[in-house]
C-alpha cells in the first residue's frame, strides 16, 4: 500500500494584478496565454516598461492598450520623471508577469512580487475623480 499525494497547485503560476482603485493581489492561475492576459487588463494589451530596477528583475508590465481612449477608466499608475514631471498615465487595470529565457511568458517569484510592491508603493496619488493612482518614478 502506497500513499500518494497529488498537489495541483505546482503548476499553478503567480501573476500581480493591481485593478482600478484597489491594492496589489496576487493572483495564481494556470495559464498566462494571450487571452488570460486580455481578460486581466479589459482588452488589447501592450507591454510597457518604465522602471530600470524591475527590467533588470525581469518583471513585465501588462496595460490596456487602449486605456486612455476608454471613457470611465481611472488612472492606475503615474509615471514621473526625476524632477518629478508626469511623463505618462497609465489607464486600467495593470498585470506584473515574467518571461524565461526563451522570451515565453512565465509567472512571478516572491523575489519579484515583493520587489514590485517595494518599487511601486512608495508613493500614490488621488486624483480629482477619486481614483488612487501609484507613482513610478524612472
Amino acid at each position: 500500500y502506497i500513499k500518494v499525494e497529488l498537489n495541483y497547485m505546482s503548476d499553478l503560476q503567480k501573476v500581480l494584478v493591481r485593478k482600478q482603485n484597489e491594492d496589489f493581489k496576487v493572483v495564481k492561475t494556470d495559464t498566462l496565454e494571450l487571452e488570460y492576459l486580455q481578460s486581466q487588463v479589459g482588452g488589447l494589451i501592450e507591454l510597457i516598461s518604465w522602471s530600470d530596477n524591475l527590467d533588470s528583475l525581469g518583471v513585465d508590465m501588462w496595460i490596456n492598450e487602449e486605456g486612455k481612449l476608454i471613457e470611465g477608466l481611472g488612472a492606475t499608475f503615474i509615471v514621473v520623471d526625476k524632477q518629478e514631471e508626469i511623463r505618462d498615465v497609465i489607464y486600467g487595470d495593470v498585470i506584473f508577469t515574467s518571461t524565461d529565457s526563451e522570451g515565453n511568458t512565465i509567472g512571478l517569484n516572491d523575489i519579484q512580487i515583493q520587489s514590485i510592491k517595494r518599487e511601486i508603493r512608495k508613493k500614490v496619488a488621488v486624483l480629482q475623480d477619486g481614483s488612487i493612482a501609484h507613482i513610478i518614478r524612472i
